[in-house]
């Protein structure tokens, strides 16, 4: 693989990303107004590309990788424990689905690929950990510098 390739994939990774923290905020941002069918709609949409991501970065060699157009066909054959893990999100058996789905997502995605926006992405799930009242583990900042700085982030 060439540098430009490299580059290229590296920015629609970043880009992939940006678009799954989008979905979980929004996911979130209609469950707290109550809005849980259009909740429901941008979390699987977040599943969705987690799922794609995964298929760039996180895949076992050993086994066939994921349909692109459906990534979720054959998922329960191919990662029986991922799929087990994203039913349990998806069915709304754990507190926060949003915030599950981007632990999973970080579990699975910063060892292979640590040159993605990480910061910012802690940033927006320790904000959603701290609406739901679960405080996030952050070193002396409150939830108005988080906020501050997850906008300047988003602003570059």
């Amino acid at each position: 693989m060439d540098t430009n390739e490299l580059v290229r994939r590296g920015a629609n990774a970043a880009i992939s990303l940006q678009r799954f923290m989008l979905l979980c905020r929004c996911s979130f941002a209609r469950s707290q107004r109550g809005q849980f069918l259009h909740a429901q709609q941008y979390l699987n949409r977040a599943v969705d590309v987690l799922l794609l991501l995964i298929r760039e970065y996180d895949r076992d060699d050993r086994a066939p990788p994921p349909s692109a157009i459906t990534p979720r066909r054959r998922l329960e054959k191919i990662n029986p424990e991922l799929a087990r893990q994203l039913l349990a999100i998806t069915l709304h058996v754990v507190a926060c689905p949003e915030t599950a789905l981007m632990s999973l997502c970080e579990q699975r995605l910063r060892p292979c690929a640590p040159l993605l926006p990480w910061n910012e992405f802690t940033l927006l799930r320790q904000s959603l950990l701290y609406h739901v009242g679960e405080t996030p583990s952050v070193s002396g900042q409150t939830h108005a510098a988080l906020a501050c700085r997850l906008a300047d982030s988003s602003d570059s």
